[in-house]
């Protein structure tokens, strides 16, 4: 009976990591950090980065992480969850979700369509694998802040406005690399 209910409390606790788009609160920043895997430092250096690219170039980045996709697509995941968030100014669709799914290693950066003509496919997919060598090892607030500093250099680019929000680099310890048999594709 003990082990039946140790077992039923283990998967309860596995299986709550689980998000569901449909469920997460609106955002009150622009870091969602769902599964707390983003340092303080880095944090609070994204925090800053949005807030300047949305006042200056009025567009809106907002990063999520969460444990488990259990058993969702990336794709699926993003899609409901940027269809509930609205992520953007009204009318512009000038919205990014960069959302990171940590037990399955998958990241996924979902462009608006106010903004798909400066971040494509192909640009898109290259500031994702400029992230990958951080999140294998574990260094997760630094990964999504370079991945954030280069979105936010291509939207003010194209608006024409400067960043002076400049990221300084957190000194962390480098992380042990933890293989999981998958890489953060």
């Amino acid at each position: 009976m003990l082990a039946v209910i140790t077992a039923g409390i283990f998967f309860a606790g596995f299986t709550a990591r689980a998000e569901d788009p449909t469920k997460l609160p609106q955002p009150t920043t622009y870091v969602s950090d769902f599964a707390g895997v983003v340092d303080a430092a880095s944090k609070q250096q994204i925090e800053a980065l949005c807030t300047e690219v949305y006042e200056k170039a009025h567009a809106t980045i907002e990063v999520v992480t969460i444990q488990s996709l259990d058993g969702d697509s990336i794709e699926d995941f993003t899609t409901r969850l940027e269809d509930k968030w609205k992520v953007g100014p009204k009318g512009t669709d000038k919205g990014i979700v960069m959302v990171f799914a940590i037990k399955e290693h998958k990241r996924r950066i979902e462009v608006g369509y106010g903004l798909e003509g400066i971040l494509n496919d192909a640009k898109v997919g290259d500031i994702g694998r400029s992230m990958v060598p951080q999140l294998q090892q574990g260094q997760y607030g630094q990964a999504i802040l370079s991945g954030v500093q280069q979105i936010g250099n291509v939207i003010a680019a194209d608006a024409n406005v400067t960043l002076t929000e400049t990221p300084q680099p957190v000194d962390q310890q480098p992380v042990p690399m933890r293989s999981h048999g998958f890489p953060w594709f």
